[in-house]
């Protein structure tokens, strides 16, 4: 809902009466995943985790598209099913996903997806705890999405919705938190401290726990390291050891801000977005430390466009910082006809017209951090300092991640390419793939010159073994043969093995030398 003040000057004030904000953090799990099922199942299997979505193979289409499991609970020794949502939400992720992705990635079973236990927070400045759900994506290449979905139902302004956004971006302990006491519980697991306090709340019966003065970036540890742990079948003793079995530390935040309004005279989205321009560009620029009146007009219109939408009643505007989704009044009428005719909730009909951006914005955050974590591999672990071997699986691992997530052969719907080739270009994807083919080259040449110093090798040793191997033979410093024989076995064993270690010697040591030198 938006109300105007009575005023001549520059824009109406809107105010949202209605809003949601989706916070995508993609991280690490620690390595690829072979095979997604037995993890997912792993995951599924912790008390966090409410609801599974997985996708059935090609032979098993005669069963449907994919598989949806829901927890159980224990009620008089029975297990029931849970009574909430979570079927729902993932029935419509699933519908969604075969409608926008490429039928052949969701059935190469190569991702799942998963409901875990959601979470209320209070926000400084507001009156009453928001929901707060809690979903992640797995993949096999181990960049995991994990997403908040908070549901605000306070009336907000553009400058809060901007200063929302960078929650968890800042470490300030201002947040309240109502926690569920499963994940603690699984969190325990990793901090032994807490072992005593989980039970100590499950003797008294208690659900959840309230923490106070928290950040954000303490919460989202608690979840990523516990889905890191489960995935990895709870091997980790400790947090420190999991931090240490990473691969790449640093994770990735995108806001994805849904709002919904309610202006009278204006049915087209575009239109609200041109007739509050400065208000919508505070927003997507995070500007929560000013009034929205002193943006300068100039500016707006580059963040502002273009609206990537078929229809005239929803705006979806997106740039490196922030993407929105706007539902005008039009918008929410036309998802109460369709709940009435399907015989389902606005609440659902409303996440089918949500989760097509979210899983666009997914694949760009997956995008984003397998090519910085390429680029860490290849800049700050210096060629010189790796094995043969590891450069081999980690060109095998380049090739497959940036043919499958790069070049969008898993998309299957125009308006997802049009919104994922505009996200590559607005969040400089393009520029960290073309850094990555550059370094890429730098790598085959590596590949290259190895393989022609260990062959030059090789040949040296030949040649001194079979000279050696030879006099061996025509000398026989032993009576028996058999000792002349394991004596030239013996001889050519060193000869190799110090070709093969010497070439390895030789090969970083001449890269380092190079990187001195260029330095």
């Amino acid at each position: 809902m938006a109300s105007f003040p009575n005023s001549n000057q520059g824009e109406d004030k809107l105010v949202f009466s209605r809003s949601k904000i989706i916070w995508q953090v993609t991280f690490d799990l620690g390595s690829s995943i072979e095979d997604i099922k037995p993890a997912a199942k792993n995951l599924y299997d912790s008390p966090i985790c409410r609801g599974l979505l997985s996708y059935l193979p090609p032979e098993r289409r005669d069963e449907g598209v994919g598989e949806i499991q829901i927890k159980g609970i224990q009620e008089g020794g029975e297990s029931q099913e849970i009574k909430d949502d979570t079927y729902e939400h993932l029935e419509a992720f699933q519908k969604s996903d075969f409608l926008y992705l490429d039928e052949e990635y969701f059935e190469s079973g190569q991702y799942a997806r998963l409901r875990l236990q959601g979470i209320k927070i209070l926000v400084l400045g507001f009156e009453n705890y928001a929901d707060v759900d809690v979903y992640v994506t797995l993949n096999r290449y181990g960049a995991v999405v994990l997403s908040f979905w908070m549901d605000i139902e306070e009336p907000v302004t553009s400058r809060k919705l901007a200063e929302l956004q960078i929650i968890p971006s800042v470490e300030e302990e201002t947040l309240n938190i109502k926690a569920p006491i499963q994940l603690i519980e699984e969190y325990s697991n990793l901090n032994k401290e807490l072992t005593k306090v989980v039970e100590a709340m499950k003797e008294k019966g208690k659900k959840s726990i309230n923490m106070k003065n928290k950040s954000f970036s303490e919460l989202v540890w608690y979840y990523v390291s516990s889905v890191i742990n489960r995935v990895n079948k709870s091997r980790f003793s400790s947090s420190e050891k999991l931090s240490e079995s990473l691969r790449y530390e640093p994770y990735i935040i995108y806001p994805y801000v849904v709002v919904l309004t309610e202006v009278e005279d204006k049915e087209n989205a575009i239109e609200i977005v041109d007739s509050h321009p400065k208000q919508f560009y505070q927003i997507m620029a995070h500007m929560k430390d000013v009034e929205y009146d002193v943006i300068n007009d100039d500016i707006t219109e580059d963040l502002l466009r273009p609206n990537i939408s078929e229809r005239s009643d929803i705006a979806y505007l997106s740039t490196i910082g922030s993407t929105i989704l706007l539902l005008s009044k039009k918008s929410q009428e036309i998802l109460a006809e369709k709940a009435k005719e399907n015989g389902t909730s606005v609440e659902y009909e409303t996440l089918l017209e949500i989760i097509p951006g979210f899983s666009a914005l997914e694949l760009l955050q997956m995008q984003r951090f397998l090519l910085r974590f390429l680029d860490f591999f290849l800049t700050r672990k210096n060629i010189a300092d790796m094995g043969s071997g590891e450069i081999m699986v980690l060109k095998e691992f380049m090739g497959q991640a940036l043919d499958e997530f790069y070049t969008i052969k898993i998309v299957g719907h125009r308006m997802t390419h049009l919104r994922l080739e505009h996200g590559k270009e607005t969040m400089l994807i393009n520029n960290m793939f073309q850094s990555i083919m550059d370094k890429l080259e730098l790598l085959d040449s590596a590949i290259e010159s190895y393989e022609q110093i260990r062959s030059n090798f090789f040949q040296i040793a030949l040649t001194v073994m079979l000279g050696v191997v030879s006099s061996v033979l025509i000398l026989s410093p032993f009576e028996k043969d058999l000792y002349n024989s394991i004596l030239s076995l013996v001889i050519t064993g060193i000869i190799t093995g110090t070709a093969y270690f010497g070439s390895d010697i030789y090969w970083r040591k001449m890269h380092q030398r190079a990187r001195k030198m260029e330095s």
